[in-house]
């Protein structure tokens, strides 16, 4: 595996609240995979670590909801709903 580092990534911290998860039946078996607060992401993953990054499991709802896909690594929720940048 190879890395490269970026000094100060500088992401925008972002937040998916626990209210907000647990509104959707169909995500709270996973709902502490996705949960968090004032994250900023610290690492970029390249799809030449795709076995990282491929979903292993997917779970959506109806077409207006929420859906998301945990992976190697950690959980990632995917809505259509705004997105809060604590900047």
């Amino acid at each position: 595996m190879t890395a490269q580092t970026i000094r100060n990534l500088k992401l925008a911290p972002q937040r998916v609240e626990r209210a907000t998860v647990a509104a959707c039946s169909h995500l709270t078996d996973i709902a502490e995979n996705l949960i968090y607060d004032a994250a900023a992401p610290c690492i970029l993953i390249g799809q030449d670590n795709w076995a990282l990054i491929v979903s292993r499991q997917i779970k959506s709802g109806r077409a207006n909801q929420p859906a998301a896909s945990l992976t190697q690594l950690a959980g990632c929720y995917m809505d259509a709903a705004p997105v809060y940048h604590d900047r």
